[in-house]
């Protein structure tokens, strides 16, 4: 009996994820402790896939383990996928501009790395981040959306979701971009594992790469 999550089930987790961080954007108030708000954003996104382990398998929720080989092809899939983000970041700066530089994004990267140094944002920022974010996405809401829909269907729809609950239509297009990319290796692998390797070194040497940047400005 196939016991794997449908498309309800799969925009379900996706609603409850967002309402989620919603919520605890709005307990934590209009200027939040970054770390607080990291970790309860996180706690969101996991929070789904963690009801639905309970009854259902890893393997269930796209959820299995992979292998080395795959894992090492996610690491390099994340430099390709960031190189694509910087790009589409280029070409949208080209047409609308700069973004506000006091955007949320930059208020919460700058309270962690202050916080936490350069390991910690790392930790939390890439791979909390990418492991969390992979196994919602790219485990249970691609599973569900592949039970009815054909793979690029999936791939795209479930990328847009990823893009629309990062709330920032600075970064919906780079967010969408990988999304696609890292739909693409799920389906090529079986696993959303190696999609959570490639996501954390797109987070990881973004972030440490912005860093530098601003520790030379």
């Amino acid at each position: 009996m196939d016991r794997k999550p449908g498309v309800i089930i799969a925009v379900v987790a996706w609603l409850l994820a967002g309402v989620g961080m919603l919520l605890g954007s709005w307990l934590l108030g209009p200027k939040p402790d970054a770390l607080l708000l990291v970790l309860a954003s996180q706690a969101a996104v996991a929070l789904p896939v963690l009801i639905l382990l309970v009854p259902l398998e890893p393997r269930e929720l796209g959820l299995g383990a992979a292998g080395w080989r795959p894992l090492l092809a996610g690491a390099g899939l994340g430099l390709v996928a960031l190189l694509c983000s910087f790009a589409i970041q280029l070409a949208t700066i080209a047409v609308v501009g700069q973004p506000p530089q006091e955007l949320d994004i930059n208020r919460v990267v700058s309270g962690l790395a202050s916080d936490l140094g350069l390991v910690g944002l790392i930790l939390l920022g890439a791979v909390l981040a990418g492991a969390a974010e992979e196994a919602l996405f790219r485990g249970v809401i691609l599973t569900g959306l592949r039970k009815h829909l054909s793979p690029a269907a999936a791939v795209l729809i479930c990328a847009l979701l990823f893009a629309a609950l990062h709330l920032s239509p600075w970064r919906f297009l780079p967010q969408f971009a990988l999304g696609c990319l890292l739909g693409w290796l799920t389906l090529r692998t079986g696993s959303c594992w190696p999609a959570a390797v490639a996501h954390a070194v797109h987070n990881g040497v973004l972030l440490a790469i912005g860093q530098l940047v601003q520790s030379r400005a």
